[in-house]
């Protein structure tokens, strides 16, 4: 079981590039050491009204164990 609904925490993270991206959730990770990571989720879409621009997503669900 993964826990009580008040339990899980999400973050949601965003960005124009997998590099930055990963900066970001590696960055998160590394500050928040507490954290009991669930899943993270990923998504990439391409906006045909500016140029085909590829945005990024990434929602983190942890626990924190504090």
């Amino acid at each position: 079981m993964l826990g009580k609904a008040s339990e899980i925490k999400t973050l949601f993270v965003d960005g124009n590039c997998i590099g930055e991206i990963e900066r970001q959730l590696n960055t998160y990770l590394e500050v928040n050491k507490t954290w009991e990571v669930v899943d993270i989720k990923y998504q990439m879409l391409t906006d045909p009204a500016c140029d085909d621009q590829l945005y990024i997503t990434a929602l983190i669900i942890y626990k924190d164990n504090q």
